[in-house]
C-alpha cells in the first residue's frame, strides 16, 4: 500500500512540476472532438538527424496518449480504419442496448455469440443520451433483462461487461458496488453515480439490481487526468451511469414490438445475455494532430563518453490531418546546458498543458483498441 501511495504521489509531483505553468500553454486549436482517448500524435520524422521526433512522441505516450513517429506520413493512413470495443445486453430476443459512443458511427458492428461475430443492425443511436439500439437477424437470443426505473441511494447494484477484453480476456466480468448517488456529473439528472469498478470496455454494460433488472447503464468514469488537474487528487471508484428510466424512455416501445425472450433471474442467465461488441469505425483520424519538426542543431561538449546536441531554434508546427494548421511552437535562446532531448521533451509538455488546459474531458469513456 505504502509503495502505491509513493507511486501516486510521484505521478503527482512530476505532472505538476513538469507543466502547471501558464507560460507554457500556447494557443493551440485542437479538433473539437479531441480527446485523450482518440486523439493521436503523429510526429514527422522525415527530416530529422537526432531524433527529436521519437522524443517528443515518447514523452506524449508517458502522459497517456497515442503518439507516433513516423518517417512517413502517407503510411498513417493504413491506420484509418480503428476499431472499438464495449459491451450490450439483450432486452428481447434480438434488441441489444449499449453505448452510443461504443459504435460511433461505425460502419460495421458486431456481437459476439457463442464466440463468433454475428453484424447487428443499428435502430437507434441517440447521441445525446449516449445510447444506442441493436438488432440481429436470423437468430434468438434465449435470455434478456427486464428494464426498471425503481433506484434508491445506498442500493446494491452490479455491473456486468467486458473490460480491455485484449488484456483481460473475453469472458463476462461481474464486479459489485452500491448507488452513491442518483445524480451525475455537475448535478445531471440523466446520470447515477456508482462505486462497481468500471473500464474501458465496460461501456453499455448493464447495471442490474439484486433482482437482476437493469436499472443503469454503465457508460464513463470520472478522469484521473482531469481530477489531477484541476483538483490535486486521483479520483477512487467514480464510475457513471444512465439512468433506467432513461433507457426505458428510448427503448420501450421497440421492446413491446419485439418477440419477448426468457428473463433473466439468475447470474448465469445474466452472463448468457451480456455480450461483447465490436465496431469498425472509418476515416478514424478527424481527431488526431501531425507534428511538423524543423530544427538546426549543434555539438555540445561530451560527457562520460555520450554525444550531446542542441537545437536552436526548434519550431513544431501541428495541424489537422487535412492540413490545417492549428498551433505553432518555437523554442529558442536556450543555454548550452540544454539537450536537444530535453528541448524536445519541454516541447511535448507545452503540447500537453495546452491540451490540459483546453481539451481535457471530465470523464473517460475510451473503447479504442
Amino acid at each position: 500500500m505504502r509503495f502505491h501511495i509513493l507511486i501516486l504521489l510521484f505521478l503527482s509531483l512530476f505532472v505538476f512540476s513538469s507543466c502547471m505553468t501558464t507560460k507554457d500553454v500556447y494557443d493551440i486549436a485542437f479538433p473539437d472532438d479531441s480527446t485523450l482517448d482518440n486523439t493521436t500524435f503523429w510526429v514527422d520524422g522525415n527530416e530529422d538527424p537526432l531524433g527529436i521526433a521519437s522524443i517528443i512522441s515518447g514523452r506524449l505516450s508517458d502522459y497517456g496518449f497515442s503518439s507516433y513517429a513516423v518517417s512517413d506520413l502517407s503510411s498513417i493512413d493504413e491506420y484509418a480504419s480503428i476499431s472499438s470495443t464495449g459491451t450490450a445486453f439483450a432486452v428481447s430476443s434480438n434488441l441489444l442496448i449499449t453505448n452510443s459512443h461504443v459504435i460511433g458511427d461505425a460502419d460495421n458492428v458486431y456481437v459476439v455469440i457463442d464466440g463468433e461475430d454475428v453484424a447487428a443492425d443499428v435502430v437507434r443511436n441517440e447521441r445525446d443520451a449516449d445510447l444506442a439500439i441493436l438488432r440481429i437477424e436470423d437468430l434468438e437470443l434465449p435470455y434478456a433483462f427486464n428494464l426498471s426505473n425503481e433506484v434508491a441511494k445506498g442500493e446494491d447494484i452490479a455491473v456486468l461487461g467486458y473490460p480491455m477484453p485484449s488484456v483481460m480476456g473475453e469472458e463476462c466480468k461481474y464486479t459489485e458496488g452500491i448507488v452513491n448517488s442518483l445524480s451525475g456529473l455537475e448535478n445531471t439528472a440523466l446520470r447515477m453515480q456508482i462505486s462497481a469498478a468500471i473500464q474501458p470496455g465496460n461501456s453499455g454494460g448493464p447495471v442490474i439490481d439484486k433482482d437482476y433488472n437493469v436499472i443503469g447503464v454503465a457508460t464513463e468514469k470520472l478522469s484521473d487526468f482531469y481530477a489531477m488537474a484541476n483538483m490535486d487528487t486521483i479520483p477512487q471508484t467514480v464510475n457513471y451511469a444512465i439512468k433506467g428510466d432513461i433507457v426505458m424512455y428510448i427503448a420501450d416501445n421497440l421492446i413491446q414490438e419485439s418477440k419477448k425472450a426468457e428473463p433473466v433471474d439468475n447470474l448465469q442467465k445474466a452472463e448468457e445475455a451480456v455480450f461483447l461488441v465490436k465496431s469498425d469505425t472509418i476515416n478514424s483520424l478527424q481527431s488526431d494532430v501531425i507534428i511538423d519538426l524543423e530544427y538546426t542543431y549543434s555539438f555540445l561538449e561530451s560527457y562520460y563518453g555520450f554525444y550531446n546536441y542542441s537545437v536552436d531554434p526548434i519550431t513544431i508546427t501541428l495541424y489537422t490531418v487535412d492540413g490545417k494548421e492549428i498551433g505553432e511552437i518555437v523554442s529558442e535562446g536556450w543555454g548550452s546546458y540544454e539537450t536537444a532531448y530535453e528541448t524536445a521533451e519541454y516541447l511535448a509538455d507545452c503540447i500537453f498543458n495546452s491540451w490540459i488546459y483546453k481539451m481535457l474531458p471530465q470523464t473517460n469513456q475510451g473503447e479504442r483498441v
